[in-house]
């Protein structure tokens, strides 16, 4: 699955590089890239495990180029606007703002998603995911229906 979002990252900026310095301007990718973007993550909301696989691989596909769009043309953007003293400090500030907001959406992801996994066990014991796995010779339960304080 992530090779189909990752490898269209890799060709759009790729691409997109090459239609900057062939046409001079960084803006209209820009606006296309959040467009592609916002219409991918719309889509990627509604897979809920019903569709078929192909669906979710051109949804990551979609996802995928709108983040190429965007990858490298926001730095190339900022640039194109300082003078050459200043590129060094431009480029570390967009890398560091990109590195932040990863750091930052990466734990609100994590935190949001622990929670809703943890709601829906409770809510349906049943729901969790039961593996068994022998130590030793025992066999061992992880999740059992009185988990995560369940009654």
């Amino acid at each position: 699955l992530i090779l189909s979002s990752v490898g269209t990252i890799v060709i759009f900026s790729t691409v997109v590089g090459y239609l900057m310095s062939w046409t001079g301007r960084t803006r209209p990718w820009l606006w296309a890239g959040g467009a592609v973007n916002l219409l991918a993550n719309g889509l990627l909301i509604m897979l809920n495990g019903t569709r078929p696989r192909a669906v979710e691989y051109v949804f990551l596909a979609l996802s995928g180029a709108g983040v190429g769009f965007i990858a490298q043309t926001n730095t190339v953007s900022a640039q194109s606007k300082v003078s050459r003293e200043l590129l060094a400090s431009v480029t570390t500030m967009t890398m560091w703002s990109k590195s932040l907001g990863g750091i930052v959406g990466i734990a609100m992801q994590g935190s949001i998603i622990q929670n809703v996994f943890l709601n829906n066990m409770l809510a349906d014991p049943q729901a969790a995911p039961v593996r068994t796995f022998s130590v030793l010779g025992a066999t061992l339960y992880p999740f059992s229906t009185g988990s995560f304080g369940a009654s």
